[in-house]
C-alpha cells in the first residue's frame, strides 16, 4: 500500500524539489514548482498540486487517523 503526504516545497531545481522534511522529489508529473507550494508526494514523486486548505485538511485527517495507532512506525511530523 502506498501512502501520499501533503508536503511544502522548500527549494527547487529544474526537475526536482526538496520538501520540508528533506526528501527530494521528482516533479515530472506536476511540472515546475515554487518554494512554499504544497504538493502531494508519494514515494519521492510529486503526484499533484494542492492548495493550502487541501494540504491542511489532509494533514488534519492523517493526524486524526494515526493518533490512536500503536506500533513500531516511523513518526511523520505534520
Amino acid at each position: 500500500m502506498c501512502f501520499a503526504l501533503p508536503l511544502r516545497v522548500k527549494s527547487t531545481s529544474q526537475s526536482k524539489a526538496v520538501m520540508e522534511d528533506g526528501r527530494q522529489v521528482n516533479l515530472a508529473m506536476v511540472g515546475q514548482s515554487k518554494k512554499g507550494q504544497w504538493l502531494l508526494v508519494q514515494s519521492n514523486l510529486a503526484v499533484d498540486r494542492l492548495t493550502q486548505a487541501e494540504a491542511r485538511a489532509m494533514r488534519s485527517a492523517i493526524k486524526e487517523a494515526t493518533s490512536n495507532v500503536v506500533g513500531d512506525f516511523h513518526e511523520v511530523k505534520l
